[in-house]
């Protein structure tokens, strides 16, 4: 019976129904029924830590166990995630009564399951738009010049159904095809990557350089760049395969229209940076739920606040936590705790301190999910190599300036051509390459098998 209940299928059916009684609940008493989903949600992350043997549900070999159950961890919590932003602080009501029962559901289903808000006026940034012939929909803010930093990375057009199911479905067959079949044939016959190449004297390299070979040299660089290759590559193969599953499904029974699903990643040739490879390449799927849980820390902690939140006592403080909560209100107060701008927020190192909690809270995210999954040797290096990518953001962004500033007819020349790229990826390339090892190398060292694996 333990099982049944916590198994993901079971989860996923039960998390579904308390989520939408959540939203058909007043915001008053809706804590009773978001904390019996969060009970649940837990349930199902202990069923994955101690139950291996995942794969099986999925018709799959044990090869793939600890894919399917970071797979299944980051879904669940992600989605649970969003649930938490959507129905208790931004405080989504329950879709206009009209039309059948079924209406009424698929309506709630767009608001509970629209991570990137695709078809609002929040989508994420840089997340593709639908045009339609040469007009652009108006499904977010967009009124940047097409190729500066902010432009987003391409559209969606709407096409046939059956096409869309063809193509996603032949795009993940491909993917997972040449992720695991093709990628472990070319490693092995080309680098054969094994327990000694991830030693823990490994992790640093420059500082060895003075004792080592021109052979160990080679090696440990190869090593390293087959990392920054995975950083592009495994990511995208694996998590643009589950979204391309997921996409299929739910356009595939109605849910969805094929717009309603644009790419998860963008392109490539985009990431001259570091600030590039997250917003122009980097999925943007778990963007607006990430930043709504910064901005609750950065209202919490006072960078971001708007007026009368709190008088600066305890009880006033008090009374703003449970106002955001929604177990009191005052009057005039709003139906809901919005994302928009607060006070202050606009200032750019309110906005920068906003930011790093963004990659603060996603640190969090991909390391519990991690340890969640099987993968519990590097916790706090994960930790720190997701947090270092922000501070490596804001060395690139300060090098650029006073570029500018000092060198203003270079930059300008670097800048628009092929020069400013060539040194972005290479700047890149370096980051990674200095970087991955810390926190990649300690959990390949803890199950050698993955490393063959990836």
């Amino acid at each position: 019976m333990w099982d049944f209940t916590d198994h993901p299928a079971t989860v996923l059916v039960t998390n579904s129904l308390l989520a939408l009684a959540s939203l058909y609940t007043p915001q008053k008493y809706r804590l009773v029924p978001f904390g019996a989903l969060l009970l649940q949600f837990w349930r199902g992350i202990r069923y994955i830590q101690h139950k291996p043997g995942l794969a099986s549900f999925f018709f799959l070999p044990q090869y793939f166990d600890w894919y399917v159950a970071d797979l299944v961890t980051k879904a669940v919590t992600i989605t649970m995630m969003h649930f938490g932003v959507v129905l208790i602080l931004e405080k989504q009501k329950p879709p206009p009564a009209g039309g059948s029962w079924l209406d009424q559901v698929r309506a709630s289903y767009k608001i509970l399951s629209n991570l990137r808000r695709v078809g609002t006026n929040m989508v994420a940034p840089q997340v593709p738009v639908l045009v339609d012939g040469e007009k652009e929909e108006a499904l977010g803010p967009q009124d940047t010049p097409p190729h500066s930093f902010g432009s987003r990375v391409g559209v969606v057009c709407r096409e046939p159904r059956v096409r869309f199911l063809a193509r996603r479905s032949a795009m993940a067959v491909l993917l997972l095809f040449a992720e695991f079949w093709v990628k472990p044939i070319i490693w092995d016959k080309t680098i054969g990557p094994g327990y000694e190449d991830y030693a823990p004297g490994k992790e640093v390299l420059f500082r060895r350089l003075p004792s080592m070979t021109a052979s160990q040299f080679f090696r440990e660089c190869l090593i390293r760049t087959q990392m920054v290759f995975e950083a592009f590559w495994s990511a995208y193969a694996v998590y643009t395969s589950g979204h391309a599953v997921f996409s299929v499904i739910c356009v595939g029974i109605g849910l969805d229209e094929p717009h309603e699903w644009p790419p998860m990643f963008g392109h490539v040739r985009e990431s001259y940076s570091i600030r590039r490879f997250w917003v122009k390449y980097f999925d943007r799927l778990i963007y607006r739920t990430l930043k709504g849980y910064a901005l609750l820390i950065a209202r919490l902690v006072g960078i971001a606040r708007r007026e009368d939140d709190t008088d600066g006592t305890l009880t006033g403080y008090a009374l703003y936590v449970a106002r955001m909560l929604g177990i009191t209100r005052r009057e005039g107060d709003d139906d809901g705790w919005r994302m928009g701008r607060g006070k202050g927020e606009g200032e750019p190192w309110r906005r920068w301190l906003v930011n790093g909690l963004i990659f603060g809270v996603s640190a969090w995210f991909h390391a519990q999910t991690s340890w969640w999954a099987g993968w519990k040797c590097a916790y706090w290096e994960e930790v720190w190599w997701w947090t270092l990518s922000y501070f490596g953001i804001i060395a690139e962004i300060a090098a650029q300036e006073a570029m500018k500033k000092w060198a203003p007819r270079y930059y300008e020349r670097a800048n628009n051509g092929w020069i400013g790229k060539a040194i972005g990826f290479s700047w890149l390339f370096f980051f990674l390459f200095w970087s991955l090892p810390k926190y990649m190398y300690p959990n390949y060292v803890c199950d050698p098998g993955r490393a063959r694996r990836e």
